[in-house]
Order: C-alpha cells, then structure tokens, then sequence
C-alpha cells in the first residue's frame, strides 16, 4: 500500500483539485447564460423611458461639423453599429432600405459609430447615405448601455428612449424589450 506520506501527498493533491474544481464549477454557474440574460435585459429596461442623450452630447458628420445629438436623433431610429462587426457591414443593404421607408414617413434614422472618421466616412459610403452616420465617443455608447453591436433604439419626439432591439433588425418584425 502507500507510506503516510505517500497518503498525505495524495489526500492534499485530492483536496486541491476538489477546491480548484468547485472553484471553476462556481465560476461557470455565477457566470451562466440565464444569469447574462438576465443582467442584459435589465440594462435594457434601465434605459427605456430615460433621455436618450444629454444636451451637451455632440456627435460629428462625415464632413467633420458637430452636431447635437438630442437634435438629429429626436423621433428617429438610431442604430448604433462599428465598422468592425460583420453583421452590421452585411446588413447595410437593409439598412438602407429601411432608411428609405423611415424617412417616406417623415421619420429620421441615424447610425451612431464611435470608429474614427475614415471608418466612419467609410461605412457612410457603404450606406450610401452620408448624412445619416454620426461619429459619437464611446461614453456616450456606454450611457445607453450597449453591450452588443447592431442596437437599435426609437427615440421618442421627447428624446426619451421608446424601445431598443439587440441584434440585427429586421425592420417591421423586430419584437421589442417592452
């Protein structure tokens, strides 16, 4: 059989791997997918119903002028997308068809990207609509706390945030976090 120190080094080895093991079966459970579900939709609810931006939030245009953002996004569609996500670049023919319909309906839509300003004038002339991509910095994308890329929210005539949809919008059938 085992001397007692072979015995000890075993029981010691055991026990530390039953503790390191327990360790990463906590990790897993404090960290599941029901409990991430769960944070991201109360962050969504946090927003709905407050200023989607401040006064003093600014954003640029392509051709480099600021302006408020409380004033281009007043009832409008803003979709905050990066020039980075693949979803967001493959999507743009939809995007700009929805742009079309918004704005038939005398609505405005804006795409807020917190890229620099080539990446930013880039994805501008994928969308084939200059003046509807602001650049913001990326406070102002945490303040309505986004957490994946495409959000999109409505924004109200009052400013405030009406509904926000995560993932790629499908315009017409996006069901909303109420």
């Amino acid at each position: 059989m085992f001397t007692t120190t072979e015995s000890r080094r075993i029981l010691v080895v055991g026990m530390i791997s039953l503790i390191a093991g327990g360790g990463a079966a906590m990790g897993w459970i404090w960290r599941s997918p029901q409990r991430e579900r769960a944070r991201d939709e109360r962050a969504m609810r946090a927003v709905l119903g407050q200023p989607a931006f401040l006064e003093t939030d600014s954003a640029f245009t392509e051709d480099g002028r600021r302006v408020s953002l409380v004033q281009e996004t007043r009832d409008a569609i803003v979709v905050v997308v990066d020039t980075y996500c693949l979803a967001c670049r493959l999507n743009v023919r939809a995007y700009h068809a929805a742009l079309d319909t918004v704005r038939t309906r005398g609505l405005k839509m804006r795409f807020l990207l917190s890229n620099d300003s080539s990446e930013a004038a880039q994805y501008a002339r994928l969308l084939r609509a200059p003046d509807a991509v602001l650049r913001v910095d990326g406070a102002t994308i945490d303040r309505l706390r986004v957490s994946a890329v495409p959000t999109t929210f409505a924004i109200e005539p009052g400013g405030r945030v009406g509904r926000r949809w995560e993932g790629v919008p499908r315009f017409g059938e996006q069901r909303a976090v109420p």
